[in-house]
């Protein structure tokens, strides 16, 4: 447990690791490429790590080059992964887009994942696979499972029923092994990483109007070079914190701005936020700077159902924000949020009423109205969800008195770097509480 004062403004410039969802990506398709992947700037967060063992496990050789790059060489059969279980942590999108994978090869692999992962849905995964081609055996659509694949999967013509980018991708890296073109139809639009780095391998994609088609078979081949911008939902946390501190003006560098993942930026623009962004480079993904400043007399904002695949990541810290804010903000459409890491409406809201923050739970989503005077010290439990546990860390920040917040260290599994922002900015918030260890 540890003790998160009250803040100061935050001011200074910075750089963050490499966004987690490129990270997994480049990982995951290193493992059906013939070649090489350098790779600068890669997360160092547990379950990009998670992604990093398995491709070890399937017999990828990984050298650590200058400035921050890995050479990742592929493997030569990643069948071999079928010769002892294979563990994905906490991690959803490792499990999901593996699945994709291994369904295109004649094998059968056992998938387990940590107690919170194994009790998160896969069965959206499972039946557009199980339609090309590939048996699964689970228990009751969750891990472990055992997925038996196909030398010859089918292509397929798809439309998901909630907008997924991990689903997207699972049925897209088992249509390279199709013969003929899979067709995926969004309802709305997820992040489209997957798309942007098939495309940068040679692969004949399209994706348009939420329509995205592959023809396959594709076998990606060479030598290729990445540099992974910083993570877009980690910086969320760092700009809703120099929103509401007094006298914050900070400036992150080379952060990813890819379209689909700054829906934030925009909702906080809309609040009344200072704050503004610049596209600097267009290589590979979209990256640049953003500038952010303490922001006085932020107004309410409504977020409806369409709008929740382009923040779904950041709507916790978003919470945080509308907490402070003048009126009554709202969020619907988002009842997939009860099943990430914890029940993240749940959790929320417990929490916010918890330090008397005045919220109403909804089926899907919910209401918040501020602004909040946060006047006595809490003690808060995150229930192991890094991104609540972040939240609640920026939440402190902008109270009179700090709080305590237990298992604080699931963080990691995110946003590694978090606490050492946290020390470079606000060297007084830390307290360590009943001989806790430091992160």
């Amino acid at each position: 447990m540890k003790l998160f004062r009250p803040g100061r403004g935050w001011q200074g410039a910075i750089s963050l690791g490499g966004d987690k969802s490129i990270s997994h990506r480049l990982l995951l398709f290193a493992l059906q490429h013939h070649g090489r992947f350098i790779i600068e700037n890669i997360s160092q967060c547990d379950d990009v790590k998670t992604s990093l063992k398995i491709f070890e496990q399937a017999g990828g050789r990984i050298e650590t080059l200058p400035d921050k790059r890995l050479c990742l060489e592929s493997p030569a059969e990643i069948s071999d992964l079928r010769r002892s279980e294979i563990f994905c942590g906490n991690s959803g999108t490792t499990a999901r887009l593996l699945c994709g994978i291994l369904a295109g090869l004649p094998f059968s692999f056992r998938l387990t994942g940590d107690e919170s992962l194994s009790r998160r849905p896969m069965r959206r995964v499972i039946e557009p696979l199980e339609k090309m081609g590939a048996g699964f055996s689970c228990n009751d659509g969750r891990l472990p499972l055992t997925i038996t694949g196909s030398a010859k999967l089918d292509p397929i013509s798809h439309n998901l029923q909630v907008a997924s980018a991990q689903v997207k991708s699972a049925i897209l890296l088992a249509a390279t092994r199709a013969e003929g073109l899979t067709t995926i139809e969004e309802p709305l639009q997820s992040r489209n990483h997957s798309e942007i780095l098939l495309r940068e391998l040679g692969a004949e994609i399209t994706a348009d109007a939420g329509r995205i088609t592959l023809r396959g078979p594709f076998n990606s081949a060479g030598d290729f070079s990445f540099k992974v911008p910083g993570d877009t939902s980690s910086a969320a946390f760092i700009v809703a914190a120099a929103t509401l501190l007094p006298g914050s003006k900070i400036e992150i560098n080379n952060v990813l701005l890819n379209p689909q993942r700054i829906a934030f930026l925009h909702k906080l623009k809309q609040m009344g936020a200072q704050l503004n962004w610049k596209v600097e480079s267009s290589e590979f993904e979209e990256s640049g700077t953003i500038h952010a400043g303490f922001s006085p007399d932020l107004k309410a904002v409504n977020i409806e159902g369409h709008e929740v695949p382009g923040l779904i990541d950041e709507l916790p810290v978003l919470a945080a924000v509308m907490a402070f804010a003048i009126g009554t903000s709202s969020v619907r459409g988002a009842a997939q949020l009860r099943i990430k890491e914890s029940d993240r409406i749940s959790s929320i809201c417990r929490l916010l009423k918890q330090i008397g923050v005045a919220v109403e739970e909804l089926e899907d989503g919910y209401c918040i109205t501020g602004p909040a005077k946060i006047t006595k010290r809490h003690t808060v439990e995150p229930a192991g969800d890094h991104r609540i546990a972040a939240t609640m860390a920026v939440m402190a920040l902008a109270s009179e008195q700090g709080m305590l917040i237990a298992n604080h260290q699931c963080v990691k599994i995110s946003f590694p770097e978090f606490s050492d922002f946290f020390q470079t900015f606000s060297p007084e918030t830390f307290f360590e509480a009943k001989n806790d260890l430091c992160w």
